[in-house]
């Protein structure tokens, strides 16, 4: 009887350890900054028109444009505009394998 339980006892402990890797990998895998997580995802609205540049290109988004604010690291704030496509193939697109260029704000719009 005490041989049934230890087996029983090991098979729990071994299932136990494969589920909590298994959730472990699932979880850690993909890549949250917990520090900011009350600040992602934030709707704002602009209250003066904004210029950025992204080396020789240009962008002016007006006052009034609601945008996302994504609090990333101290002192560091990254907005995200959004763009509703109805694409049906991506022509207009190209995937990059790095990460994309930021626009850098101009200090006189």
């Amino acid at each position: 009887m005490r041989v049934k339980s230890t087996i029983k006892y090991l098979i729990i402990l071994l299932l136990g350890f494969v589920f909590g890797v298994a959730v472990s990998i699932y979880l850690f895998a993909v890549e949250i900054d917990l520090l900011s997580l009350p600040y992602l995802n934030r709707t704002v609205e602009l209250t003066e028109d904004i210029s950025g540049h992204q080396g020789e290109r240009k962008i002016t988004i007006p006052e009034g444009s609601q945008i996302i604010l994504r609090k990333r690291m101290p002192s560091s704030n990254e907005y995200c505009l959004l763009i509703n496509s109805y694409w049906d193939d991506e022509k207009s697109i190209k995937f990059l394998p790095s990460k994309a260029k930021v626009f850098e704000v101009d200090s006189n719009p």
